[in-house]
């Protein structure tokens, strides 16, 4: 029902209500998360408006985490949101791992590899099982040189049927 309302009052130019009603749809189906995300990032403005979408407390974390990966880190004007999303997520839920998980992708790509490996050594800790875990350390030890140390790790470590673990040997074999 909020979601339906946010869009009749986006489409009526009331964009700051809209905005409102999505945080409502969010507090009432966090499964909305992904659709809020999409429509909070065409309607707002500024970072301000985004905020206006998002739950307050650890409610808020699931639609921050999906608000970071929906915006690419490449886009000049909003990229650097992605990263204030994340560590917001974070802060409000410690053991969310899907935005820890995409934290440490980013600090890899960026060349922050201490930051990559304490997040990491806390991706580990909050969720033991998570299984972009073994990928991501392999993916840390090439990211320092040690690449064939992380062929191997890989090799041996990830799980038969991870596609994405036993790409990324490939990829480091190349």
């Amino acid at each position: 029902m909020h979601l339906l309302l946010a869009e009749t009052l986006a489409r009526r130019g009331a964009r700051s209500q809209a905005l409102l009603h999505l945080r409502l749809a969010t507090e009432h189906e966090p499964g909305l998360a992904p659709s809020v995300a999409r429509l909070a990032l065409a309607w707002a403005k500024d970072l301000d408006d985004v905020e206006r979408a998002v739950p307050e407390h650890q409610g808020g974390a699931v639609l921050l985490s999906r608000l970071a990966v929906t915006l690419s880190p490449k886009d000049p004007e909003r990229g650097p949101w992605r990263r204030r999303f994340l560590e917001d997520a974070l802060t409000r839920d410690p053991t969310l791992g899907s935005a820890r998980v995409t934290l440490i992708r980013d600090l890899l790509r960026e060349g922050a590899t201490e930051a990559a490996a304490e997040h990491l050594a806390r991706l580990r800790a909050t969720d033991p099982g998570n299984v972009h875990a073994v990928e991501l350390e392999g993916s840390l030890l090439a990211a320092r040189g040690e690449q064939q140390a992380a062929i191997a790790f890989l090799l041996e470590r990830c799980p038969r049927r991870d596609s994405t673990c036993l790409r990324r040997a490939v990829e480091l074999s190349a």
